[in-house]
């Protein structure tokens, strides 16, 4: 008798009364409702980390989802656009249903300047353009009739490998190129300030041939000044000419 009884007081438990239901499904309609009033749509948008260069261009964007409901707002089709921007890396729209949002946005980093065409390459060997200005850069010169970014078909040589290049010298060997040249055979070299020229050949071993510069200048620092070319292609057996 005990057992039939606890039987019972549990299934009464999980009993749902009408009163109940009702009162679920009016919940349920009204907030499904109110997702979907234009009033939940984007009314203020804070935007975080974006050049002001950049800014009419993502008010823009932002602007085609003003009215638009909460539960129909296309938020990746929203960054997607801004990524779009010339330097921008990643974008990323948090919003609620109260019409308030944030668009946080992360800039690229450029590593180096392309020679003459005002587009840049970020750590990541992305070619971008914008309109903010950057000192302190190296110069890019690439292969004549290269096409930025298709410089992979142009020369064998991904854009990644030269952006290698670029954020290795520039952690190790600060201020020492002036200028990165990549040849339409693949070869890669660059120039320091005072004419002194590193051939370093493949975008293979970059590390490797590196760690050898650094050697090498640290034994003979005064090299640059006193020497025209240093041949880098076979990092186990460097060549100083002139």
């Amino acid at each position: 008798m005990p057992s039939t009884a606890r039987k019972r007081k549990r299934k009464s438990r999980f009993r749902l009364y009408p009163s109940e239901v009702l009162w679920f499904l009016v919940f349920a309609n009204l907030a499904a409702g109110f997702l979907a009033s234009p009033a939940t749509g984007l009314s203020r948008v804070r935007v975080e980390g974006a050049a002001p260069a950049d800014e009419d261009a993502i008010a823009a964007s932002i602007q085609k989802l003003r009215g638009v409901p909460f539960v129909r707002q296309d938020r990746r089709a929203l960054e997607a656009e801004v990524e779009a921007i010339g330097d921008v890396a990643q974008a990323e729209l948090q919003s609620n249903v109260f019409g308030r949002g944030v668009l946080k946005v992360v800039l690229r980093a450029p590593v180096a300047e392309v020679s003459g065409q005002l587009v840049y390459l970020d750590g990541n060997g992305v070619f971008f353009k914008s309109k903010r200005r950057f000192a302190g850069l190296p110069r890019l010169a690439l292969p004549e009739g290269s096409e930025v970014p298709n410089l992979c078909l142009s020369s064998g040589v991904e854009s990644h490998k030269i952006a290698e290049l670029c954020k290795g010298l520039a952690d190790r060997l600060p201020n020492l190129a002036d200028l990165i040249a990549l040849d339409a055979r693949g070869v890669l070299s660059f120039e320091t300030s005072d004419g002194f020229v590193v051939v370093l050949g493949s975008a293979e071993d970059l590390a490797r041939k590196l760690d050898r510069l650094e050697s090498v200048l640290k034994e003979r620092p005064d090299l640059p000044k006193k020497a025209r070319r240093l041949v880098l292609t076979a990092p186990d057996s460097p060549v100083v000419k002139g």
